[in-house]
């Protein structure tokens, strides 16, 4: 079981590191494992993982600070979009290499009876990217607050998406969830955040929270690269399922919207 390596345990040696490395965890420049020290090799964020004695997965950030090309002009707009690019590669080869927290927020999806889907602002939008997928799919999927999402019950899940992981509607919804036997699965940016700690499943993206415009993990404004990444990792859980599923596009077809 992988802990934190600011608490030592019977699992890791007198300098606080794991003897047992999971294969292929990124390293730093000098060998320095990249998930001691949460994650920092020479100042630089390269990630940190938190695995718990609970269901809970967490993904560790394994990605260097985001840097645009070195002949990107931001001010031209296809330098921007070559920024963009840039960051959002590095964020999803960094959470290619959790594929244990993928495939724990997928399956908990998977699973449930029913999907119910809350995120703030620009990140709720992405997330009901998903929820539309989920449905083309043939799940039963219900967005929080619209005026027929019915109550949340046990076999149901709650998706939520939060960058700093302390959003207060989402927190009370995902407490709520839990105390009515539904299964919460998060996409945060803040390991060992209060969502992480409720969550069943839960994914860190490494990317700047809203409120980080220092520029070290992102260049692009607030939490812009969090909340791309969060409709592109909803995109990749749907992806994936469908292939599982064995339907075709055709058979997905007939569940897109006709009144438009």
């Amino acid at each position: 079981m992988w802990r934190d390596a600011r608490s030592r345990s019977a699992d890791s040696d007198a300098s606080g590191e794991f003897s047992d490395m999971p294969p292929d965890y990124p390293t730093c420049p000098n060998g320095q494992v990249a998930w001691t020290f949460e994650g920092l090799c020479d100042g630089a964020h390269t990630g940190r993982i938190v695995s718990m004695d609970t269901d809970t997965t967490v993904a560790p950030a394994a990605m260097n600070p985001a840097s645009a090309p070195a002949d990107a002009d931001d001010t031209a707009v296809a330098g921007a979009l070559r920024t963009i690019t840039a960051e959002l590669t590095s964020t999803v080869e960094a959470l290619a290499l959790t594929p244990e927290a993928l495939e724990s927020l997928a399956r908990v999806v998977d699973d449930a009876d029913r999907v119910f889907v809350l995120a703030a602002g620009r990140s709720g939008f992405a997330l009901r990217m998903t929820a539309m997928r989920l449905m083309h799919l043939g799940r039963t999927v219900h967005v929080v607050g619209e005026t027929t999402a019915p109550a949340i019950r046990p076999g149901d899940v709650l998706l939520t998406a939060s960058g700093s992981g302390t959003t207060g509607g989402v927190l009370r919804s995902a407490e709520k969830a839990r105390s009515a036997g539904a299964r919460v699965a998060a996409v945060t940016a803040t390991s060992g955040s209060p969502l992480t700690e409720l969550a069943d499943a839960a994914v860190v993206v490494p990317a700047a929270q809203k409120l980080d415009r220092s520029g070290a993990v992102s260049a692009q404004y607030a939490g812009g690269l969090f909340e791309q990444s969060v409709a592109l990792l909803g995109d990749a859980i749907f992806h994936a399922l469908w292939r599982r599923s064995g339907l075709t596009g055709d058979d997905l077809w007939p569940y897109h919207a006709n009144l438009e």
